[in-house]
């Protein structure tokens, strides 16, 4: 599979689509520090990488209804 990336340049409230179920989302952004929505089906699994390490955010599925 050929992958390609992009870079994109937003403001705070601008959302970004990925496919036709992922939107993400600058919801805040202060110096180095940013805070990013991500909207997804339930199965898509989310992941954090920082540093070498990935950190997996835990399913929408795992989580409980609020």
């Amino acid at each position: 599979m050929h992958k390609t990336s992009v870079i994109l340049d937003v403001k705070v409230g601008e959302r970004i689509c990925v496919g036709d179920d992922v939107v993400v989302q600058l919801i805040y952004k202060s110096g180095l520090q940013s805070r990013l929505r991500v909207s997804a089906p339930r199965q898509v699994r989310i992941k954090k990488h920082e540093s070498g390490d990935v950190e997996v955010v835990p399913s929408m599925a795992a989580l409980s209804p609020s």
